[in-house]
């Protein structure tokens, strides 16, 4: 009906008004946001990492993310979350998954094109209690 053509029309609007903006890809690899410095790897990886954030709160909760490869993204999504989160934590964590799942893929596609990637693959969130779950030993199975 109407309420769908106007959609349509405004996507096809905005495409048009916006049809020199676009993804750059290469140039010099900039520091991913969050670090001081280049993580070990990174320069010979050509720059691949990730970032992930969540909400929580007021329900519904989304996370999201997105796989950057020589200064552009490659990979990204955000979803309404399939967990029922009883933390911060948890809903992070469940964001880091996703992310972590889209790394191992771009990774293994970039394999595939003969650009291997030397190296972790840095993935960067603004959760302290995530981190914590991750290197500090004792995690509950909860949180595991």
């Amino acid at each position: 009906g109407a309420v769908h053509r106007d959609a349509i029309m405004t996507v096809i609007n905005y495409l048009n008004a916006t049809k020199h903006l676009g993804i750059t890809y290469g140039g010099k690899l900039k520091i991913p946001y969050g670090l001081d410095t280049f993580p070990p790897g990174f320069i010979e990886s050509r720059g691949l990492h990730a970032y992930h954030d969540a909400s929580f709160g007021k329900a519904p909760h989304y996370g999201g993310c997105v796989v950057m490869f020589n200064n552009g993204a490659i990979d990204w999504s955000a979803n309404k979350s399939k967990i029922e989160a009883l933390s911060v934590a948890e809903e992070e964590t469940a964001t880091a998954s996703v992310a972590a799942k889209k790394v191992v893929s771009c990774r293994l596609m970039l394999e595939d094109a003969g650009r291997a990637v030397a190296g972790p693959t840095p993935q960067l969130g603004d959760c302290k209690a995530v981190f914590d779950i991750i290197v500090k030993p004792g995690s509950t199975a909860r949180t595991r």
